[in-house]
């Protein structure tokens, strides 16, 4: 089915594409959930999110010139040893770039926005128009939506911004 879906439409590949990817985010960020922050998740609440994700994913255009980013930071223990990482894709969906990044003792919140500063800059560096940073932090999300950014960190997202 899926070999003749990517034969037939390219919104379907588009859409199988952000299922599986979407989906493979929807597990990591439960499993962190699970192990770091001792949430109790549920089958029937992740399912939700996933059918979520993939209408959204049906809704996305993918401009040509354009990249996204996916990033993810975290620290065990918060502040703890933390790292970060990002992969940066074309609008045919190949890996253009990726990243993985120790940082110390951070918290999870400054890793989550060392995660996305640095996929921006890597994109301006590359010339890359950066369309779309996906991250699994809402209030990361919020901050950087709202120009909120951590200052130790607002020079490189300026920079990297300019270019």
């Amino acid at each position: 089915m899926v070999n003749v879906a990517n034969k037939k439409s390219a919104n379907l590949k588009d859409l199988r594409m952000g299922a599986v990817w979407r989906g493979t985010n929807l597990i990591w960020s439960a499993r962190k959930a699970c192990l770091f922050d001792e949430e109790n998740i549920t089958t029937k609440k992740e399912q939700t999110k996933w059918n979520n994700r993939i209408q959204e994913t049906a809704f996305l255009s993918k401009p040509y010139g354009e990249v996204k980013n996916n990033s993810d930071g975290a620290s065990k223990g918060n502040p703890g040893k933390g790292g970060v990482g990002y992969i940066i894709r074309d609008n045919q969906g190949n890996v253009l770039r990726t990243c993985l990044l120790g940082l110390g003792v951070v918290t999870s919140y400054k890793a989550e926005c060392r995660a996305i500063v640095e996929g921006k800059a890597c994109a301006a560096s590359n010339g890359w128009l950066l369309a779309w940073v996906e991250a699994d932090s809402a209030a990361v999300v919020m901050a950087f939506n709202t120009g909120n950014i951590p200052w130790l960190l607002l020079n490189g997202w300026n920079d990297a911004v300019k270019t």
